[in-house]
């Protein structure tokens, strides 16, 4: 579970980004996408869509304005669903940042201020399956072309 702030070695700052994750274990490795909650030195608060177990390794992909950022990290927590039908948060901590990498980072936090709207749109192709409301025909399905947080997760 998340730990208090008084216990963390590392300041939290609230940033909102989209993100890309490939978890590295277990094989296969699953893509997913999700959004940051806020980022610090040490890791990230991640809203992913489905839950992760504590110890998996994975490589994140933080998308800005500017480009993309990626890192590797590993989950060390994982909460409970967030309300209203979001995601699962996940703690995860970054393994070997580079200088550089934690210097990209900073420079948007600097940027951006205390909080960010994600404006990103995240490109990837997932299937779906969608009704109209109101309609009992069977689902249509589609695919995306790309996704935002300006949505809610499907339920």
């Amino acid at each position: 579970m998340p730990k208090s702030s008084a216990q963390r070695r590392h300041p939290r700052h609230p940033l909102v980004l989209s993100i890309l994750n490939k978890s590295k274990d277990p094989a296969p490795a699953k893509v997913g996408v999700g959004w940051t909650r806020d980022v610090s030195d040490g890791g990230a608060c991640l809203e992913l869509a489905e839950p992760l177990q504590p110890a998996t390794p994975l490589s994140v992909i933080l998308q800005t304005d500017q480009g993309s950022l990626g890192v590797e990290g590993k989950v060390v927590w994982v909460g409970g669903p967030v309300a209203g039908g979001g995601g699962v948060l996940h703690g995860v901590a970054f393994l070997d940042a580079t200088p550089e990498q934690l210097r990209a980072l900073w420079k948007l936090v600097a940027r951006k201020g205390k909080a960010r709207q994600a404006a990103v749109r995240v490109p990837v192709k997932l299937a779906i399956l969608c009704r109209p409301k109101g309609d009992a025909g069977p689902p249509l399905q589609g695919e995306t072309g790309d996704v935002s947080i300006l949505y809610s997760w499907a339920t």
